[in-house]
């Protein structure tokens, strides 16, 4: 296995800090957001630019934390999530169960 440069588009991630602050980083560490693209306030708006490629934080006005100097949490609270069960046959079977008709769906507030 090789191993890719940090200014690979593909090794940039998106974190929070335990305070909030919405983060970019690679494999140097993370800078905040605003400080990569000011028109990205929240992680949330990020993932929305992300298929197209997110900025690359070496470029930011601020220099890289390591990722082992923050307190990080989840990325961004989704609100809501649908989530779909036995949705293939080897979940279903997993649990010894047969997979149904129709995927069983449920919400998770």
């Amino acid at each position: 296995m090789t191993d890719t440069p940090a200014g690979n588009p593909t090794d940039r991630f998106l974190a929070r800090t335990a305070t909030g602050q919405p983060l970019l980083g690679d494999r140097e560490g993370f800078v905040p957001l605003a400080a990569a693209d000011p028109t990205l306030e929240t992680v949330g708006k990020a993932l929305r630019f992300a298929s197209g490629g997110l900025p690359d934080p070496n470029e930011a006005t601020a220099r890289p934390i390591l990722s082992e100097d923050l307190s990080l949490t989840v990325p961004f609270d989704p609100g809501r999530l649908l989530g779909i069960g036995l949705n293939y046959a080897d979940h279903a079977a997993d649990l010894d169960e047969s997979s149904p008709e129709e995927p069983a769906t449920f919400l998770k507030p």
